[in-house]
C-alpha cells in the first residue's frame, strides 16, 4: 500500500516536471518567435523607406521628363509658327518626343 502511494507520488512528480519542462519550452520557444517577428519587422521597415527613395527618385525623373517633352512640344510649335522646318527636322524632332514619351510611359508603369 505505501509503495503504491510512492509509486504514484513519484508518478505525480514526473507529470509536474514534465509540465514544467513544456511550460519552459514555450517561453523559449516564444522568445525566440518575438526576436524572429522584430527581426522582421526591422527588415521590412528598411525595405519600405528604400522603396519610398526610390519612388521619390522616379516621380522626379518622370517630371523631368514630362516637362522636356512639354518644352520640345512648345519649341516644336514655335518653329513651325515661325518657319517651316526642312522634313527631316520635324521627323527628329517628333521621334524624340516620341522616344521622351514612351521613357515617360515606362518609367510610370
Amino acid at each position: 500500500r505505501q509503495l503504491g502511494k510512492k509509486l504514484e507520488k513519484i508518478d505525480m512528480e514526473k507529470e509536474k516536471y514534465q509540465q514544467a519542462k513544456a511550460i519552459v519550452t514555450l517561453h523559449v520557444k516564444g522568445d525566440f518567435s518575438k526576436e524572429d517577428l522584430q527581426s522582421r519587422v526591422l527588415e521590412l521597415t528598411a525595405l519600405l523607406e528604400e522603396s519610398h527613395k526610390q519612388n521619390e527618385e522616379k516621380e522626379k525623373t518622370v517630371k523631368a521628363l514630362r516637362e522636356t517633352v512639354e518644352m520640345l512640344k512648345a519649341n516644336n510649335l514655335k518653329i513651325n509658327c515661325d518657319q517651316i522646318p526642312s522634313k527631316d527636322i520635324s521627323e527628329e524632332i517628333f521621334s524624340l518626343q516620341h522616344v521622351l514619351t514612351e521613357i515617360t510611359q515606362t518609367l510610370i508603369s
